[in-house]
């Protein structure tokens, strides 16, 4: 259970968690550079005045149907934040103006928003509450070790968020039993900052994606240390059948073998 990596630790309780919250290890900084914009590309812009806060509206930005922010560009200056959904590449990224006097440009790729194992199947939960919203997704490609990335906006401040995975089909979040959460397994332990936003950026987890039987089964947000349960949902296949089968399969094709998996919130427990 839990994650593996550099910036992890073991507890007493035997959980692998992250020690702290850092929002930049989603996003790489392209200095001396800029995205160009063509007619049609899809963008957002925001009034933030620092560099964290554009960060996070990138992120926040996957937390909702239709916008997904893989680069921003912070203007500092003028207090701007332009999200995009374009990912930069040799065509589209240019060094910016030398001249004296020009308006500095923060150039950032968000490596959340992009799947580390091409090819691989994909499992996303989308959880939403009226104490807070989180996005969570899983990838795996046959021969190589699952990996989660998971964000969480609006919930406690300071907190640990278990992100588990139970091994039935949940009712009624409000009902949830001390069994069921004893015997769910935590796929990682998110850490929230001091304004209620949590972050995971892509790594490998204990969890065979593939193997496991996910359909109909539920994943759920539940207080590390309270075990009180904040959101739950029932995974669903909302991609192509096949391309679920294929991918669960080893991938019999060419073809990138993708599904999607969409988790609706059921209910959230104070």
């Amino acid at each position: 259970m839990g994650v593996m990596g550099p910036e992890t630790f073991t507890t007493s309780a035997g959980l692998v968690k992250r020690d702290v919250f850092d929002l930049n290890q989603c996003f790489t900084y392209r200095k001396g550079f800029r995205i160009e914009l063509k007619a049609g590309d899809i963008e957002s812009t925001d009034t933030v005045q620092f560099k964290d806060d554009c960060l996070k509206a990138c992120l926040k930005a996957l937390l909702n149907d239709g916008f997904e922010c893989r680069s921003l560009m912070h203007m500092p200056r003028e207090n701007d934040c332009v999200l995009t959904t374009v990912e930069g590449n040799s065509a589209n990224i240019v060094r910016l103006s030398e001249e004296k006097g020009a308006a500095p440009i923060n150039y950032y790729e968000n490596e959340c928003a992009k799947l580390p194992l091409p090819g691989g199947g994909v499992v996303e939960a989308k959880l939403q509450g009226y104490r807070g919203q989180g996005l969570v997704q899983m990838m795996q490609k046959k021969g190589t070790n699952p990996q989660i990335m998971v964000i969480l906006n609006g919930v406690q401040e300071n907190n640990n968020f278990d992100i588990v995975y139970i091994d039935e089909e949940v009712k009624d979040c409000y009902k949830l039993t001390q069994q069921q959460k004893s015997s769910a397994q935590i796929l990682v332990t998110v850490d929230s900052d001091t304004n209620g936003m949590g972050v995971q950026p892509w790594t490998e987890i204990f969890f065979d994606l593939l193997v496991n039987p996910v359909l109909g089964k539920t994943v759920a947000v539940i207080d590390a240390k309270t075990k009180q349960v904040f959101d739950c949902g029932k995974i669903q296949i909302r991609g192509n059948a096949a391309d679920f089968e294929r991918a669960k399969n080893g991938g019999l094709t060419m073809v990138p073998a993708a599904f999607l998996v969409a988790i609706t919130g059921i209910a959230m427990l104070l």
